[in-house]
């Protein structure tokens, strides 16, 4: 396991993210694939729905039913020192060449209709792991647009990062997207992590 030295950081120079080569092996991350195959659906976003804006699919995984998903999950407990209990499903990503999905941020904006909803279900969402499931010969980036921060899918390779700072501020520079694959498919796997307990 490698932590790179090119960390996550705001505008203003405060670290909100890491880039962690090597954390899962192979294995684990094909199973994960094979696990989520069979029940990918077209991916959708939080109202409102804007057409075209994210073109990938999906589905989730829960903790309890899948070694390899427990796996990955008790590796993000020991980095950020949350329990799964706080933890939404895990989401299995995958995109075709050419499909992408645009700028924006995991955190819940307060003047969307479904925030008050989504923050009775366990509050904000304070943090992001992002799992790279395969290697993507050209294209597939995960970039940061405000700090000029990019990262090319490796297997086994994931992303850390935070939704909100020490104070419970929401983190601007968190803004990101997936480009598309230029040459083959792209898997992926979400964690997003919430401040209490998820229901």
């Amino acid at each position: 396991m490698l932590i790179r030295e090119d960390k996550l950081k705001t505008q203003t120079g405060e670290v909100f993210g890491w880039v962690i080569d090597g954390i899962v092996s192979d294995e684990t991350c094909n199973k994960i694939i094979e696990h989520g195959k069979p029940s990918m659906k077209p991916s959708t976003t939080l109202d409102p729905y804007i057409p075209d804006y994210r073109t990938s699919s999906n589905t989730f995984a829960y903790y309890g039913n899948n070694k390899a998903v427990d796996e990955v999950a008790h590796l993000v407990c020991d980095f950020i020192q949350y329990p799964v209990e706080n933890f939404e499903g895990m989401q299995i990503v995958h995109y075709n060449p050419g499909e992408y999905y645009k700028t924006h941020h995991d955190y819940f904006e307060k003047n969307t209709d479904h925030y008050e909803s989504e923050i009775a279900r366990g509050g904000q969402r304070t943090w992001t792991a992002f799992l790279y499931l395969n290697d993507v010969s050209k294209g597939g980036e995960t970039n940061f647009p405000y700090v000029n921060f990019t990262v090319k899918p490796k297997r086994g390779t994931m992303i850390l990062w935070m939704n909100t700072n020490q104070n419970g501020e929401v983190i601007d520079d968190s803004l990101h997207e997936a480009l598309s694959p230029k040459s083959g498919e792209k898997w992926g796997a979400n964690i997003w992590v919430r401040e209490k307990k998820f229901r």
